[in-house]
């Protein structure tokens, strides 16, 4: 993974250098055993990112919260408070 960024109350995930089947299964399984809404999108010719919906934040907040190490936490807290989420 590289980096990513909070857009439109959503979550976007930069996947440099994975290949559009590993993203793929990441989706599948985010989507199918996390029951998160995640899809690709290929923003520039063979890069793509990965999209989880705005419904979804609270459910990944849940599931990512007990691995955030503190000196993290902060930084977390206060994205998912611009967007309205709550730890």
């Amino acid at each position: 993974m590289s980096n990513g960024k909070f857009i439109n109350g959503g979550l976007q995930l930069n996947t440099n250098f994975h290949t559009s089947q590993d993203i793929a299964k990441l989706i599948s399984m985010l989507n199918n055993c996390y029951g998160l809404i995640s899809s690709m999108y290929e923003y520039k010719k063979g890069f793509y990112r990965i999209d989880i919906a705005k419904e979804s934040i609270g459910s990944l907040i849940a599931i990512v919260d007990p691995f955030i190490i503190p000196n993290m936490r902060d930084k977390f807290t206060t994205n998912l408070f611009f967007f309205g989420e709550k730890l």
